[in-house]
């Protein structure tokens, strides 16, 4: 009888586990996925500029302040170049963003504009980053009263005295749109309150507009003196704002005639005579930084701040200063138009 054999079992394949380095990689690559992922999104909400920098606590009311004040008509009406408004895009680029030239309290800039100001150059000027403050244009006191001061353009006349009212900020800097920022400036907040006769605190500080003279008879720069006359600049100034002072000055535009020694009334005449050395109200000195006047280019080196309408071919400024400006135009241009590039403005 034959006998039966039993059914062979087939032995299954033994089951091959990945390779443990090849496990290893794949955990390492998931997590640095994540890791990246996180990452993304924690700096993503940084990448992004602000178009108005942030200000810290202590400078928040302190300001850097401009005038745009366009000629009749303005230049853009015709096609030509607004070189003021460029200026004044420059000088917003230098405060604000520049790092070797920027306001090291992080400090805004507010650029007052008159009626002339297009709609199209404000949204520009916000998109800068600046504060801007439409103001109303305030013409000659005598305006109306005496022919010729109908012929002089308004554009000129007195629209800064509105400064002496922004009581919403501790602080102002003035300067003119044709200063071109070397270095920060920072450090002209830190000037001292003066006291007047009644021992009330307050501030309007500037440069002596008398310039220094080398011995070639160049001239040198505005340097503050301990005891400034009444040629001060006022292209430049501090100020703390004040109903006070506010109600001071407007008394004085109001009233000329309590200053008997302008028949001609000017704005600067005015506030030089508002803030002169024997008046109630001294000016004080800013403290040394240099701001040149008439600079050449080699001033550069130790200048805080240049002042000079350096787009004019009228020979009076140095070539290469001129051409030194036209590249600070430039790299403004360029640094904006990075800005649309990466998608932040």
């Amino acid at each position: 009888m034959q006998k039966s054999i039993p059914p062979r079992r087939h032995r299954l394949a033994p089951r091959v586990s990945p390779e443990p380095h090849l496990s290893i990689f794949m955990d390492r690559i998931i997590r640095l996925v994540m890791l990246a992922v996180i990452f993304t999104l924690f700096l993503l909400p940084h990448l992004e500029r602000p178009r108005e920098p942030e200000s810290r606590p202590d400078t928040e009311n302190e300001v850097y302040m401009t005038l745009l004040s366009p000629s009749t008509p303005p230049a853009s009406a015709h096609g030509r170049i607004d070189f003021q408004f460029e200026a004044v895009r420059i000088l917003a680029y230098r405060l604000l963003y520049k790092p070797s030239t920027r306001d090291l309290g992080r400090r805004r800039l507010v650029v007052l504009t008159t009626e002339l100001v297009s709609q199209e150059q404000i949204r520009i000027l916000k998109a800068d980053g600046a504060t801007v403050h439409p103001v109303k244009t305030i013409r000659h006191p005598t305006a109306g009263n005496h022919g010729e001061r109908e012929q002089q353009p308004p554009h000129d006349q007195f629209n800064r005295l509105q400064i002496w009212s922004m009581t919403q900020y501790s602080k102002i800097l003035y300067l003119d749109p044709d200063f071109l920022v070397i270095r920060p400036l920072s450090e002209l907040f830190k000037t001292p309150f003066s006291k007047d006769m009644y021992n009330t605190n307050y501030l309007f500080a500037t440069f002596d507009a008398t310039p220094l003279k080398d011995a070639n008879s160049r001239s040198l720069s505005i340097v503050p003196k301990s005891d400034i006359s009444t040629n001060f600049s006022t292209s430049i100034f501090l100020l703390r704002p004040s109903i006070q002072h506010a109600l001071y000055i407007n008394g004085i535009y109001r009233d000329p005639s309590n200053a008997e020694y302008l028949p001609n009334m000017t704005e600067t005449s005015l506030l030089q005579y508002a803030y002169r050395q024997n008046g109630p109200y001294p000016s004080a000195p800013l403290t040394t930084k240099l701001v040149l006047q008439k600079p050449g280019m080699q001033d550069i080196t130790d200048s805080y701040a240049v002042e000079g309408q350096f787009w004019k071919d009228d020979g009076e400024l140095d070539w290469q200063l001129r051409r030194f400006w036209y590249f600070a135009w430039g790299e403004m241009m360029g640094y904006y138009q990075n800005e649309r590039v990466r998608g932040t403005r």
